[in-house]
């Protein structure tokens, strides 16, 4: 069986099942889709699927496997060229020339970058590259822009990435859909589902579903005559990130995360106390034996980590069970009510059993967050309110 890591849960694991073929109902693309240079709508000779698309080109062209990051770059006010994205890179535009694909190694091992102008958006190519996922790098590129894109290598190592004027919005693990990153980790809304899909399918590899999602949302679909010819490219030093801090927590909401550590921890303890009685309220684990337990421990004040609690973890393997277990939902993912509830699940148990090495009060909130769907702002305004924290004279 396959394995995904739920967030904060730190030690669970489980397998995967097949998806739903109605996931991909409704996926074709419509005529404004760019499939190259030549700006044309996609022939009737093309697969209009994406996902069946980019699962032809990535069997035919198994040289890519190795790693590729490609990025699609689209301007939100006024043109956008090759020579601008070059500089945003940190290029001299002088330097682009043609190059064929067997360059793409100078021999330093420096970035190539081959760019195409495809109608207003550029599209970044890299072969054994990945300047296209780095923060840093999305955020320059998306400078009055959108920016998609998709990375992985054979370490397994990817990611699903989009950022908009400046900002990182959300970065996705193509393998471990939950594991999501960024100001705003809902941004790809029901297109994620096909990752989750991909991920799901242990028969499948979530490249194409990376890919396709890219398409979806650009309308920009990868020409595989691109790799028949050479491109321009430029060559550039690797993108100076080592002076950067390490990064603490799991950047799902930066705010709300760090409002949980700079609290007191009689704050903090009261805003997981609430997230708990509302998970237990939703509904989702009524009829279940640990919860009574759960309830009774609660009651009796036991604080997080008392072993009355570990009861709650009999809980979330059961419900991981029967996720790992159902068919993949044939609509939203955040709507299905097994998802939620394996999420409600691994809340509970991340809030009242911490993880023995990584615990983290912010652990909960993402699991907490998949759960509660509609009903997360309101909670998290709730949270907040908690952790407010009184003035201090002369501070």
């Amino acid at each position: 069986m396959g394995g995904y890591n739920p967030p904060g849960s730190g030690w669970l694991t489980y397998g995967i099942s097949p998806p739903s073929a109605a996931l991909l109902t409704g996926m074709e693309t419509s005529g404004n889709v760019v499939p190259g240079c030549q700006d044309r709508a996609v022939s009737a000779q093309q697969p209009v699927n994406p996902l069946d698309f980019y699962t032809d080109f990535l069997d035919r062209e198994r040289w890519l496997d190795v790693a590729m990051c490609w990025t699609v770059i689209e301007p939100v006010g006024g043109a956008l060229t090759v020579d601008e994205v070059a500089r945003r890179l940190g290029g001299d535009p002088a330097q682009i020339r043609r190059r064929s694909w067997e360059e793409s190694d100078d021999g330093a091992h420096r970035p190539m970058i081959y760019l195409l102008q495809v109608g207003r958006a550029v599209v970044m190519i890299e072969y054994n590259g990945f300047q296209g996922s780095l923060p840093e790098v999305l955020g320059r590129l998306s400078r009055g822009a959108r920016v998609h894109s998709s990375y992985w290598n054979v370490n397994m190592n990817n990611s699903l990435s989009c950022a908009a004027l400046g900002s990182i919005l959300v970065s996705v693990d193509g393998q471990f859909p939950d594991d999501r990153h960024g100001i705003d980790i809902d941004a790809f809304g029901d297109d994620i589902d096909l990752v989750y899909a991909a991920a799901h399918d242990e028969a499948a590899s979530f490249y194409p579903a990376m890919m396709a999602v890219v398409e979806m949302r650009t309308g920009v679909r990868f020409d595989p005559a691109w790799l028949e010819d050479d491109q321009p490219a430029i060559v550039l030093d690797y993108t100076a990130g080592a002076a950067d801090p390490p990064v603490v927590g799991i950047g799902f909401d930066p705010e709300l995360e760090t409002a949980m550590r700079l609290a007191s921890p009689a704050q903090a303890q009261a805003a997981t106390d609430d997230l708990v009685e509302i998970l237990l309220a939703t509904g989702f684990l009524d009829g279940e034996p640990e919860v009574d337990a759960v309830r009774a421990a609660r009651d009796a004040g036991a604080p997080p980590g008392d072993g009355r609690y570990t009861v709650i973890g009999l809980l979330a393997e059961r419900f991981t069970g029967r996720w790992e277990n159902a068919d993949f939902p044939t609509g939203p993912l955040r709507a299905d009510p097994v998802w939620r509830a394996m999420h409600a699940a691994q809340a509970v148990q991340s809030a009242l059993v911490p993880h023995p090495i990584a615990a983290d009060v912010a652990y909960p909130l993402q699991s907490a967050r998949y759960a509660l769907g509609d009903a997360w702002p309101a909670t998290r305004s709730r949270l907040c309110a908690r952790l407010r924290r009184p003035a201090v004279p002369g501070a």
